[in-house]
């Protein structure tokens, strides 16, 4: 394995690079490495797509002339001492015993994060990779590029792959290089972390903090349960914030030392960041608000201090951060990605004010978070923090319910903490001691003419929730985002560490951080520890979908049926999992059908040179067997075919593809609909149809997201009545329910839907409701759900959902016609 090789390679390359620079901190020599490091692996990566030759022989021609070069450089200019300030270290046995001695606290909580973050990493090593992000695209186009040896996009249903910032990637994209498979990606998230600390060590020490004060706000956000969460993460929350951690440590160390070689590394710092993901711009308007302020403030004293770090910004950006963008602007007309996609995130018909004022109170909500709290204790402070929160709330001057569509405000408020890696949020702990210190550094950065830096993380932290809040809906997997502003305040914090006074606060602080991360560690249902789903014993493909356990079956079909070295054809839906269909070591080779077509085409496929073709469920875009494909097998409403050559007849008997047939069924066709109209799947986005002595039955919960939604294919247009057997549930004590049918046709690429109409619907008690739908050509999604929020949410046999309406059936008929 080249791994080791390659590292080596690098990190003395920039080592070569920053031993010149003559950095005076141990701080900024370590990060200056970091960075230096991470650009050499962007530069290559993006220089090996240009000549389509992003393959480990030529990556690594390339880092051994990096590597000559620089060590040419650094002996030509009198071969500085390679560990700079690291050389004056001095620390003996007998020093670390005074220390420990003397700060107490901070030992044993250094020692305590020192083992968990070294279990981490084993944990890394050992669990595969099984979050949501990472098996759609992180990891995903990691596969791509290999297969393509290019970083160019290509035909996709998902635009995350091809468009969204690449440098994050690039960092797992040499782990896998080098190492032949994804074993290692982990890490990066995980070096990340640590950089993070060291950068929250150092703008501390600038602040004037003690080396005790600083260990102190290092380890505070160490031990933060989404930052733990995130370590083991091959997601880019980190990196975006290691980048910027670097940015602004380097741009105060300029300004404190009047030094323009921290600039450079600074302007390398927002370069990167920029490049590696775009939930950096929700900061750089308040980062370009703080410099201007300071510029005034300072009376245009240091206007070229900051012109020098503009220019070198965009200097640098060029080569390590728009390589995406310019794809972007090429590919899709758009340098942040492609235009639907960027237009259904961003353009939201809820006024800004209405959405900065509920979101800013949402997100506050969910920083108060309880993740890690052993039970009862946990549910208990849910239910107080929801009432309190629920006052707030319908006293705000806007309508907040209209900032969550298609959700419920009960829900969000009364669901409780889980220790999942795409939801928690930064514990208890963060809430208690961040807020204060925000508070306390702004007042004292505003009294003091000494520094600004106080004052500037505060602003640059407030300002990135207030733009957030104020362009993107909220969601519930969010919270990950927020590192980055949790990292930029987490220096304000050093000051509860004292040396001389207010012990306890910091003995408090230290257990109370350690008890959580302990438990959260321990707890994480992506990594359990303990558990009936602990990840002692487990296979690696139990662990791989410990997340999505319905893909276990897929992934099986494919690896029992698909050879490691032939190609597989894909049509899927933006969101599905396609990493694991590469194979452990990345030998199967995928193509993905074209996903503005409406139909399965077989002859693209075998252009493509595939051998087999799977379909998602959703993209079953068919009532019978299309010619040229021979039917291999099903898992879970996954289809598998073998393409056969052209001009060849199949001689399998094929599946009935007219409906849902198995135990759990609940929508009933009527006969004449034969190979016309066909129903592909009955769900919602929280949960499916369940099997009720013998039949399917469907609980409608709050809104759309929980309403039942059934999707059918027609083949041609059709007016049709949906009859439907209903009873209201125990969500709420009486049995009014006010209902909504809405009918969508839905285009193929990225699942738009277009609504075609809708209908109210009051039920009380139990009754049969009928609707009429004109069915289009195509896809089409009918949708019944409950406008009501349940006032019930706990049902005696221990069930949480708000059971607001049972569907017992579902008869699809042709339409009646009134005499």
């Amino acid at each position: 394995m080249l791994l080791p090789v390659s590292f080596f390679l690098i990190i003395f390359s920039s080592t070569f690079v920053v031993a010149q620079c003559r950095l005076q901190l141990k701080t900024a020599y370590l990060l200056a490495i970091f960075l230096t490091s991470w650009a050499q692996i962007v530069l290559i990566s993006q220089l090996a797509s240009l000549v389509h030759q992003l393959n480990l022989p030529f990556y690594f021609i390339l880092q051994i002339l990096i590597f000559v070069a620089t060590g040419y450089l650094w002996k030509r200019n009198g071969s500085h001492n390679l560990l700079g300030p690291l050389s004056s270290h001095r620390l003996t046995v007998r020093n670390l015993k005074e220390l420990a001695k003397k700060h107490p606290a901070l030992a044993i909580w250094l020692i305590f994060t020192a083992i968990v973050y070294a279990f981490m990493a084993v944990l890394i090593l050992t669990v595969p990779q099984n979050n949501y992000d990472s098996m759609t695209y992180h990891l995903s186009r990691v596969g791509y590029w290999l297969q393509h040896q290019s970083l160019a996009p290509w035909l996709t249903p998902n635009p995350r792959q091809t468009t969204f910032p690449i440098n994050a990637e690039l960092g797992v994209l040499w782990t896998v290089l080098f190492s032949g498979n994804d074993r290692w990606s982990g890490l990066i998230q995980w070096v990340c972390a640590l950089v993070i600390v060291t950068a929250v060590f150092g703008i501390a020490r600038l602040l004037s903090a003690s080396h005790a004060q600083a260990v102190f706000a290092s380890l505070l956000f160490a031990c933060f349960p989404g930052i733990l969460l995130q370590s083991t993460t091959t997601q880019n929350d980190l990196v975006v914030s290691a980048f910027f951690m670097c940015c602004l440590y380097f741009l105060f160390l300029g300004q404190k030392e009047h030094t323009r070689i921290p600039i450079f590394f600074s302007a390398l710092g927002i370069s990167l960041s920029i490049g590696t993901k775009s939930t950096v711009f929700f900061i750089l308007p308040a980062f370009a608000i703080c410099l201007l302020v300071d510029i005034l403030l300072a009376r245009f004293r240091n206007f070229r201090f900051y012109l020098t770090w503009v220019g070198l910004s965009l200097a640098a950006f060029l080569f390590f951060g728009a390589f995406g963008y310019i794809q972007n602007q090429i590919a899709y007309g758009n340098p942040l990605s492609d235009k639907v996609w960027t237009q259904g995130i961003i353009n939201t018909p809820v006024s800004k004010t209405t959405l900065v004022t509920a979101n800013t109170v949402f997100y506050t909500y969910q920083l108060l978070d309880f993740s890690g709290i052993p039970e009862p204790a946990a549910s208990f402070l849910v239910r107080q923090k929801s009432w309190l929160f629920s006052k707030i709330i319908n006293h705000l001057p806007v309508p907040a319910k209209d900032a969550l569509p298609d959700q419920s405000l009960s829900a969000m408020l009364n669901t409780g903490p889980t220790v999942h890696e795409d939801t928690t949020w930064y514990g208890f702990i963060a809430f208690l001691v961040l807020i204060p210190a925000v508070i306390y550094q702004f007042t004292t950065g505003l009294r003091s003419r000494q520094t600004n830096f106080r004052w500037m993380l505060v602003a640059l932290g407030v300002g990135f929730m207030l733009t957030f809040s104020a362009l993107i809906y909220w969601s519930p997997y969010k919270g990950r985002y927020f590192i980055l502003p949790i990292a930029v305040v987490t220096p304000l914090t050093y000051f509860f560490y004292s040396e001389k006074k207010n012990r306890p606060i910091a003995w408090i602080i230290a257990v109370l951080s350690m008890l959580l991360a302990a438990s959260i560690v321990a707890n994480n249902s992506t990594k359990p520890l303990v558990g009936p789903n602990a990840i002692w014993n487990q296979d690696r493909l139990t662990l791989q979908t410990l997340t999505n356990a319905s893909m276990k079956e897929v992934i099986q079909l494919v690896d029992a049926y698909v050879p490691q070295n032939s190609t597989l054809a894909t049509r899927l839906e933006q969101d599905d999992w396609d990493y694991p269909f590469f194979g452990r070591n990345l030998s199967r080779k995928i193509v993905q059908l074209d996903p503005y077509a409406n139909r399965i085409d077989a002859a693209q496929a075998r252009s493509m040179k595939a051998d087999y073709l799977l379909i998602d469920p959703m993209k079953r875009t068919f009532l019978q067997q299309p010619d040229g494909l021979e039917f291999t097998g099903e898992a879970n409403g996954w289809l598998l075919f073998k393409i056969l050559p052209q001009g060849t007849v199949s001689t399998t008997a094929s599946p009935d593809f007219s409906g849902i047939t198995d135990a759990r069924q609940l929508v009933f066709l009527d006969p004449q609909f034969t190979n016309r109209v066909g129903v592909i799947l009955a769900t919602s986005s929280n949960w499916g149809v369940e099997t009720y002595q013998g039949h399917g039955v469907f609980w409608i919960g709050e809104k759309s997201a929980q309403g039942l939604q059934i999707y059918l294919w027609s083949e041609e247009t059709a007016r049709i009545d949906f009859t439907f057997q209903l009873a209201a549930g125990s969500g709420l004590p009486d049995p009014l329910r006010q209902m909504t049918f809405s009918h969508w046709f839905v285009e193929p690429y990225l699942e738009v839907p277009h609504l075609i109409s809708t209908q109210p619907y009051q039920l009380n008690g139990e009754a049969q409701a009928t609707f009429a739908a004109e069915l289009q050509p195509g896809l089409n999604k009918i949708v019944l759900y409950c406008n009501d929020e349940a006032t019930v949410r706990s049902q005696p046999n221990g069930d949480q959902r708000p059971l607001l309406v049972l569907v017992n059936r579902v008869d699809v008929s042709p339409e009646a016609v009134n005499p």
